[in-house]
């Protein structure tokens, strides 16, 4: 499964319900509250931006396929592509990093999604197995201790979008960043 076949309306559903359970369990009922509605409210409009950066992404970063193959992201670009859909239809203050935390949020859950269905497809659930037990996907130790990953990735995200230079593709960088990270553990 590659990053175009989430645009049909069968998985944005999925991947729609999916994002609307991990709301629920946000611990800031307020927050929770907030994302719901703007998601609700703005589904349509993250839909039609998921299918115009993800064009854009193709046509300006992808080589020519082969005859016969079509332009697709691969699943580390797909996410990169929903995070940057999302980020543009939340009001939140840009003082905080509520808004990127769950861009971070959605990018993992669909990275969650592409890899249960290749482990499935591949019948190795080590990956999954690791993921679900840790209750989600583990981020590099950082070498300083001014903030965890995510908070500095988090930061990184809200800094860029504040100077217009969010990229999907240092994004999906560093989601493969990630991903290859939990495949290590999964392996020791």
């Amino acid at each position: 499964m590659r990053g175009d076949d989430m645009a049909n309306e069968q998985t944005f559903t999925f991947v729609f319900g999916r994002v609307l359970s991990g709301i629920e369990s946000i611990p800031d009922k307020e927050l929770a509250k907030r994302f719901r509605e703007g998601f609700e409210k703005n589904s349509l409009k993250i839909r039609k931006d998921y299918a115009t950066i993800n064009n854009f992404i193709k046509q300006k970063y992808m080589d020519n396929p082969p005859p016969g193959e079509d332009k697709r992201l691969d699943r580390h670009k797909t996410a990169a592509v929903f995070m940057v859909a999302f980020l543009e239809y939340f009001a939140e203050d840009e003082r905080n990093l509520d808004k990127e935390y769950f861009a971070i949020f959605i990018g993992m859950l669909i990275l969650k999604i592409f890899i249960r269905l290749e482990c499935k497809k591949n019948n190795d659930l080590g990956l999954i197995n690791l993921i679900d037990q840790k209750k989600g996907f583990q981020f590099p130790e950082c070498t300083r201790n001014e903030g965890d990953f995510k908070y500095n990735w988090a930061l990184g995200m809200n800094f860029d979008r504040a100077r217009d230079k969010l990229s999907v593709l240092s994004l999906a960088n560093i989601i493969f960043l990630i991903e290859n990270h939990n495949r290590q553990l999964a392996e020791k």
